[in-house]
Parts: structure tokens; sequence; C-alpha cells
């Protein structure tokens, strides 16, 4: 699969953006600021970057394990058990884009700063 293909769509958003919201305990704030930078390139405001696709056809499919292992809102209630599927989950998302965890993969330089 190519993220690079990906075209953005308002259904999709709102997708990712349930998505986000199944890990609201957790503050998803860098997810959170990357769906904004998606709604402005939806909205013509931004071109998307690559970056911006990376994240979007990540938690897109991210979202959809997530409905395939039964879950297609919230998580299981145990914290060992929602860090279990959600890693394994992530992974196989990135596996499937080929995408490597690091900087400036899944978030903007501008968002990642958020992060500390």
């Amino acid at each position: 699969m190519s993220y690079r293909k990906i075209r953005l769509s308002a259904r999709a958003l709102t997708v990712i953006e349930r998505h986000i919201e199944r890990f609201e305990d957790q503050d998803p704030m860098l997810e959170r600021a990357m769906l904004a930078r998606l709604q402005r390139c939806l909205a013509g405001h931004a071109v998307p970057q690559s970056v911006d696709l990376r994240f979007y056809s990540h938690e897109l499919r991210e979202a959809v394990r997530y409905r395939l292992a039964g879950y297609p809102e919230g998580q299981p209630t145990d914290p060992d058990q929602q860090y279990a599927l959600w890693n394994e989950l992530h992974t196989a998302a990135l596996e499937d884009y080929r995408l490597r965890e690091g900087p400036g993969v899944l978030y903007a330089p501008e968002v990642e700063v958020l992060r500390w």
C-alpha cells in the first residue's frame, strides 16, 4: 500500500476523529493537532504534505483494524489490554504502509514540538 496515492475525504476524517476520541483519557493532543491540519487541507486552506498523508492513511487503517478487532468504538477497559491492543494494531498499520516510527513520520514538525 502507498500513502502517496491517498485522497482526503470528509467521511474518512470523521472516521479518524471518532478513532482518536477512543483515546481521550490518554490526551491525544498530537493526533488532534494533525486532524486540524487535515481539516484545513480538506477545506482547501493548505496542501497536504507527505506527513499529513502518512498520518491520515495510518490512522484510517488503525481505525479499521480496531473495528475488525471488535472495537468499532472504545477499547478494552483493562489498561494492559488497551496498550497491548493499541501496540499490535498501531504497529500493523505502520507495516501496512511500510512506515517506521520516528520524528517527522506521523507528525509534522510544528506538531511534534507539542510533545514536549
